[in-house]
């Protein structure tokens, strides 16, 4: 073989693994953004959840009806995403405290006569207002 022929076979070989590279690295950083986002989204819609928790319990358990029931679908969307990105305990963590946030949007809650506003009748609203800034601080 010329010396030629082996330059090219070789500089052919160098295109195709720096082309893999580069794949593999943008497939990579992609993943790594999709999961960094993801944990970014939870944890807003946690950080409103919470706020309206503890507005509710300064205000006599009530909670605007611009606020409830409260919004759960960031999580409904991206628990397939939250399984492969966070780590077991932490998932278990996230699932039990939107359990215990959609057991809240199916309790017992009632609109005051001509008001926009909703009453809790349940008495755990400062357990979960707690139980989901828990979860906030170990999922950071």
């Amino acid at each position: 073989m010329s010396e030629e022929t082996i330059l090219t076979i070789v500089s052919t070989f160098v295109g195709i693994a720096v082309g893999f590279a580069l794949s593999q690295g943008s497939e990579l950083w992609k993943d790594k953004r999709r999961k960094e986002n993801a944990k970014k989204a939870i944890l807003t819609e946690l950080g409103i959840i919470k706020q309206t928790l503890l507005d509710a319990q300064k205000n006599n358990n009530r909670v605007p009806s611009t606020r409830f029931p409260f919004i759960t679908e960031t999580f409904d969307s991206l628990k397939i995403d939250l399984a492969s990105t966070l780590e077991p305990s932490q998932l278990a963590d996230v699932q039990r405290t939107y359990l215990e946030i959609k057991k809240l949007n199916s309790a017992v809650a009632f609109r005051e006569s001509g008001s926009k506003v909703f009453i809790f009748m349940v008495e755990n609203l400062k357990e979960v207002s707690e139980f989901v800034e828990q979860t906030i601080k170990k999922f950071q």
